[in-house]
């Protein structure tokens, strides 16, 4: 019996003794477990607050630099418009614009009760080439003589077809002006004598004709019974025709009121257009790349394609170049909306020859052509505009217009202006062809022009303290968005590591608090 005792408490001290080993040795695991969680813990705080620190200090130091939105007097920023000044000499050296084309392609000869089918093409580049001759300057106002042309750059223009099928713009604006009282001419007559055999409802042309200028007999036979009508059509060929395009263009100059420069005066010495009435007829607004610094939420600008002013509102800020820019964009409403209709402004001269539906204009008074002018794609237009229209996709990005501006100084670093040319289809047409064509705008083409402060201009800036160059870390963290991505990514990562280090923390306290409870209560003695 001794002996069997003897063995038993033998037993249970080595029990006891492989217990607290153990114990000791999970005790030592969650220490270093525990210091493992406590490591990263402090790791993790540490880069979530160097990283938001880097974020302060990087946005503090944009802020404090004379690029962005706070009125602030700084000796390093020489924004005077003055003769003789950077932003003057850059002003006046401006003179190159891309003026873009896409052209709406028809899929099909015929159209039938369904959607008519288009397809966009480009883009087709033209040199807009600027010469501000004659250039007059004082306190109060700019006065130039405004020469264009343009030419055309096939190496960076899309790949040039033998031609390209397209509504006929010219064909039908000469029916449309028939619909609309505004000449006497029958179309369908003019269509019968001008091509007897073949329909010109479609036009194929190439499209450096069709842009600069394109002779039809159908022009000819028109303006044989109406001299309105022109000799020659082209886009490009009508602007530089136009007058409110190139002539002699007075400016505010600034020098007494900054908030005043660039403000258009006048055109051809004249204050007014003849395309509209009212206050519509007005001229006004800023004129091209001119504006004042510390410019308002909202401007406008004088569009010379549509003969009035369109409104800008702000949108971000934005780094182009690694200069800091206020960019502002297309108000949505800007050509009408369904609070308030065009047709029932001043820019509607009369009722029955402007649509009712928001986001179109008509361009007869202004451009000698009964079309009609919307936004690329219909963008911001009736829904019902579109949908007749196949394959017509919008975004504001690709078809908005939108210029960003050095807010301290009014110095533009990019601009694009984007609009489009439509002709209206109706049923029971002058033609067979169009005989049961759906109701709607067809799209001919659209365009932009496109400016971008040159190398050149670029250079001239250095000088002003107005980009992140000097400093290539500032420029990483702000300029680079994706660096940016990366650092907030590894943010939100630390932060979540930081929670759950937390609560591995609790789980190996309350674990490290329970074993060895259960261990010294375990019945073995």
């Amino acid at each position: 019996m001794i002996s069997m005792r003897r063995k038993l408490i033998t037993v249970q001290i080595v029990i006891v003794s492989l217990e607290l080993c153990a114990v000791q040795h999970y005790r030592g695991q969650m220490l270093k477990r525990t210091v493992f969680w406590i490591i990263l813990l402090v790791i993790c705080l540490l880069f979530v607050l160097v990283s938001l620190l880097v974020f302060l200090v990087v946005d503090f130091r944009i802020k404090m630099m004379p690029s962005v939105s706070s009125k602030r007097e700084d000796s390093k920023i020489n924004a005077s418009f003055e003769k003789g000044s950077i932003l003057n000499e850059i002003w006046r050296d401006t003179k190159h614009y891309h003026y873009n084309f896409n052209y709406f392609q028809l899929k099909q000869s015929k159209n039938t009760k369904k959607r008519l089918k288009v397809r966009d093409i480009g883009p087709f580049v033209f040199w807009e080439k600027e010469v501000k001759d004659n250039y007059q300057e004082d306190m109060e106002q700019i006065s130039f003589e405004r020469k264009v042309s343009f030419v055309y750059e096939s190496n960076v223009s899309f790949r040039e077809n033998p031609g390209v099928i397209i509504l006929n713009l010219p064909f039908h604006s000469i029916s449309e002006m028939e619909r609309l009282g505004l000449t006497k001419l029958k179309a369908r007559n003019l269509m019968e004598v001008t091509t007897p055999t073949k329909s010109k409802i479609h036009l194929f042309t190439n499209v450096t004709e069709f842009s600069n200028e394109i002779s039809l007999d159908i022009l000819d036979e028109a303006r044989a019974v109406d001299s309105k009508i022109p000799e020659k059509f082209g886009w490009l060929y009508n602007l530089k025709n136009a007058p409110q395009y190139s002539g002699v263009i007075k400016l505010e100059a600034g020098m007494k009121n900054s908030g005043d420069r660039g403000r258009l005066i006048s055109i051809n010495n004249s204050d007014k257009t003849k395309a509209y009435s009212g206050n519509c007829s007005n001229i006004h607004g800023f004129f091209r790349e001119l504006f004042p610094p510390f410019l308002n939420e909202t401007f406008e600008v004088f569009i010379e394609e549509i003969c009035r002013p369109m409104k800008f509102k702000f949108r971000r800020e934005e780094s182009v170049r690694g200069i800091m820019t206020k960019r502002y964009e297309i108000d949505e409403n800007v050509l009408g909306s369904i609070n308030q209709p065009l047709n029932e402004t001043c820019y509607c001269r009369e009722t029955h020859r402007c649509f009712l539906y928001n986001g179109v204009m008509e361009l007869y008074d202004c451009m000698n052509i009964a079309g009609y002018v919307t936004l690329p794609h219909f963008l911001f237009s009736h829904p019902k505009l579109k949908n007749r229209t196949n394959a017509l996709f919008n975004s504001r990005s690709s078809h908005g217009s939108y210029i960003n501006i050095h807010w301290a100084t009014g110095l533009v670093m990019r601009s694009s202006i984007k609009l489009q040319v439509n002709s209206h289809l109706y049923p029971n047409y002058t033609t067979k062809t169009f005989g049961r064509v759906t109701d709607c705008l067809g799209p001919v083409f659209w365009f932009e022009r496109e400016y971008v402060l040159s190398n050149k201009h670029y250079k001239m800036l250095s000088s002003m303290n107005l980009t992140l160059q000097d400093n290539p870390v500032l420029q990483a963290l702000y300029v680079y968005s994706p660096v940016r991505m990366i650092l907030y990514f590894l943010s939100m990562f630390s932060g979540a590591l930081v929670v759950l280090s937390i609560v591995m923390l609790f789980r190996a306290r309350k674990k490290g608090a329970e074993h060895p409870r259960e261990s010294m209560t375990s019945p073995h003695w």
